[in-house]
C-alpha cells in the first residue's frame, strides 16, 4: 500500500509541476526544480548522504517539464500575436 501512495504522490507532484510550468510567470515553474536541487545539496553536504546518480534523473525530469512548459507559453503568445496582427490588417 505504501508504494501506491508513493506513486500517487509522485504523479501529483509532476502534475502540479506541469501546471505551474505553463503559467505566464516563469518563477512558478522554477519552484520545484530549485527546491529539489536544494534538497539534493542539503542531503549531500549536511546529512553526508552518498551521491546517487538516479537523483539527477529527477532533476532532469523537472527541468525538462519546465522547459517544455516555457516553450508552450512562447508558442501560445506567438499565436496570440499572430491573431492580433491579422486583425490589424
Amino acid at each position: 500500500m505504501g508504494t501506491v501512495y508513493g506513486l500517487l504522490l509522485s504523479f501529483g507532484i509532476l502534475f502540479i509541476h506541469h501546471f505551474l510550468s505553463r503559467r505566464d510567470n516563469l518563477i512558478w515553474g522554477a519552484i520545484l526544480p530549485v527546491g529539489y536541487a536544494g534538497l539534493m545539496i542539503w542531503l549531500f553536504f549536511i546529512k553526508r548522504a552518498e551521491f546517487e546518480p538516479f537523483l539527477l534523473v529527477g532533476l532532469f525530469i523537472f527541468l525538462g517539464i519546465w522547459s517544455e512548459g516555457r516553450i508552450s507559453v512562447k508558442k501560445k503568445r506567438q499565436k496570440e500575436l499572430d491573431k492580433i496582427t491579422l486583425q490589424d490588417l
